[in-house]
């Protein structure tokens, strides 16, 4: 996989650190992630993955979006109030980075979905890229089930 002419220009900066490379940067492009709530934690962090070039980026989220989010979800604006989180957040990610495939799944991560949504998000990326998880969804529950669904993934994960 090489970068276009585009994607070198929109990473030039990352691309002059020392600790990062074009190889890199492939890399990047052919990973996937996935964020499981797009809300305070989540949304800086799909914003920043995006930015960034990772090659599939899988947003769950089962929230709309709601005028006390604004002052602390970054992502979403005043017309996006009441529009589902994962869908808005797709479109304005797609917006920051057209070269990112951003999937969004406008659902509760749950013991009867988790399987289903977790090991898609963590199979090989673009041509066998590498695998990851994070989450910036609230409350124990939530936890216990991006758990259990991760461990029998075996993504790399980090929660927020």
């Amino acid at each position: 996989m090489t970068l276009s002419e585009a994607e070198l220009e929109r990473y030039s900066r990352q691309l002059l650190m020392e600790e990062w490379s074009g190889a890199a940067q492939e890399r990047l492009k052919s990973a996937r992630a996935m964020v499981v709530g797009a809300g305070a934690l989540g949304s800086p962090v799909c914003t920043y993955l995006a930015a960034a070039g990772v090659g599939t980026l899988a947003v769950v989220d089962g929230d709309v979006v709601e005028l006390s989010n604004l002052h602390r979800q970054p992502l979403y604006m005043t017309p996006d109030v009441g529009a589902p989180k994962a869908e808005v957040a797709a479109g304005k990610l797609a917006l920051l980075n057209p070269e990112v495939i951003v999937e969004p799944f406008p659902a509760e991560l749950d013991v009867a979905n988790a399987e289903a949504f977790v090991p898609r998000c963590g199979g090989a990326g673009r041509d066998g890229g590498h695998r990851g998880l994070g989450a910036g969804a609230r409350g124990d529950e939530a936890a216990r089930r991006r758990g259990r669904a991760a461990a029998r993934s075996h993504p790399p994960h980090r929660w927020a």
